[in-house]
């Protein structure tokens, strides 16, 4: 079992971007080695993106304070394994030092989390991210005021 250090963050954009275009270059360099031949751009995006990064299964619980989000990451190194964490998402991926196919994998909350309260451990190939919830308090609407107390006066 080893504890997983979280990052925390705003956005999960900024990462989402850097593996686009490290997609996007593998993608282009494809393109090239054919000449230019036929272009079926998505084709060669799909296959860049298949070569690059490793989407491994993931699992959302819901209980009733928190989020549990469990990833087979099978014998990745845990400490190849860096976690971003937003009130609204996670994000699952490889650090520098890992090979390729790089694990990249996002998940979203159907609720807001606290990002500075989530903890993650590796216990046998299996990442495991506790999320607390942020529970909104919904206004108290004020009771209706009964019709004979509106008209009197």
């Amino acid at each position: 079992m080893a504890a997983i250090p979280i990052r925390t963050g705003s956005t999960i954009l900024d990462e989402i971007e850097k593996v686009y275009d490290d997609i996007t270059r593998k993608a282009y360099d494809r393109f090239w080695e054919r000449r230019g031949s036929y272009t079926l751009d998505i084709d060669d995006w799909l296959t860049a993106e298949k070569q690059l990064l490793w989407k491994p299964d993931v699992q959302l619980l819901d209980k009733p304070v928190v989020f549990v989000v469990r990833v087979s990451l099978d014998l990745i190194d845990p400490a190849t394994v860096d976690v971003l964490a937003t009130a609204d998402d996670v994000l699952i991926q490889s650090n520098d030092s890992s090979q390729n196919p790089r694990v990249f994998r996002t998940v979203h909350f159907p609720e807001p989390i606290n990002p500075l309260q989530i903890h993650g451990t590796y216990i046998r190939g299996k990442l495991i991210l506790i999320a607390p919830k942020v529970h909104v308090r919904k206004a108290l609407r004020p009771a209706p005021v009964p019709e004979t107390l509106r008209t009197a006066r």
